[in-house]
C-alpha cells in the first residue's frame, strides 16, 4: 500500500520582481513631452533628390531569447512557477517513471555546476536528518526542484526523516510531495520531490 503526501511551506519574505518590472515600464511624462518635437523632426521628409539610407540589419544574438531558468528534469514537474501535483504524483507513483526522472535530474546536474552545488547542499541536509533506521538512496537537484529517495527499515522511519529534514534551516525547502512504498520485511522506500526556490513555493492542482 502506498502512502502519499504533500506539504506546502511558504517562505516568509520574497523579492517582488514584478514591482521592478512595472517601475521600469513607466516613463517620465516630462521626458516624453520633451522627446516629442525631436521625434517629429526625425519623421520629416528628406530634401528633394536625397534618398534615405536603408536601415542596417542588426545581427540576431543566440542568447537574445530569455532562458526560462529551469533544467530539463525539473521542467517536467513544474506548472508555471509551481510544483505540479499531477506530474509529481505520476512520477512518484511509478517506479519506472521515478527512475527515469531521477536519471534526468542526475544528468542535468552533471552539466550544470550550480545544480551540482545545490545537490551537495541538500544531500548533506538530508543525511543529517537520517535516523538509525533510514538511509539516503539518492538525491539530485536542478535549479528549483530536488528529488530523491530514502529507504527505511521501520514503519515510521521515512515520516521521521521528513520531520527532521523540515527542521534543517540551513537547507530550506518550500513545497514537498512524497510517496512511500513497502519493500517487504518491514522496509519501505520513500520517494520525494521538493522546491528549493522561494519563487516556486506553491503546489498546483489539476
Amino acid at each position: 500500500m502506498c502512502r502519499f503526501g504533500l506539504l506546502l511551506a511558504l517562505a516568509g519574505c520574497h523579492n517582488d520582481d514584478s514591482a521592478h518590472a512595472v517601475g521600469d515600464a513607466v516613463a517620465d511624462p516630462s521626458a516624453a513631452s520633451a522627446a516629442a518635437p525631436a521625434a517629429a523632426a526625425s519623421k520629416a521628409p528628406p530634401p528633394a533628390g536625397a534618398m534615405p539610407a536603408p536601415p542596417v540589419a542588426q545581427p540576431v544574438k543566440r542568447g537574445a531569447v530569455p532562458d526560462p531558468g529551469y533544467l530539463a528534469g525539473e521542467s517536467r514537474l513544474l506548472s508555471g512557477n509551481m510544483l505540479s501535483s499531477g506530474s509529481a504524483e505520476t512520477v512518484l507513483r511509478s517506479r519506472k517513471g521515478f527512475e527515469e526522472a531521477l536519471r534526468q535530474f542526475e544528468q542535468d546536474a552533471a552539466r550544470h555546476p550550480d545544480a551540482q552545488d545545490l545537490s551537495a547542499l541538500y544531500r548533506a541536509a538530508a543525511t543529517r536528518a537520517l535516523g538509525a533506521d533510514t538511509a539516503l538512496a539518492s538525491l539530485w537537484c536542478g535549479y528549483s526542484l530536488c528529488m530523491g529517495e530514502v529507504q527505511s527499515r521501520s514503519r515510521e522511519g521515512f515520516a521521521d526523516w521528513v520531520r527532521a529534514f523540515r527542521q534543517d534551516h540551513g537547507a530550506p525547502y518550500y513545497a514537498l510531495m512524497t510517496a512511500e512504498y513497502p519493500l517487504g520485511q518491514g522496509q519501505s522506500a520513500g520517494r520525494f520531490v521538493f522546491s528549493v526556490d522561494p519563487a516556486a513555493n506553491g503546489i498546483s492542482t489539476p
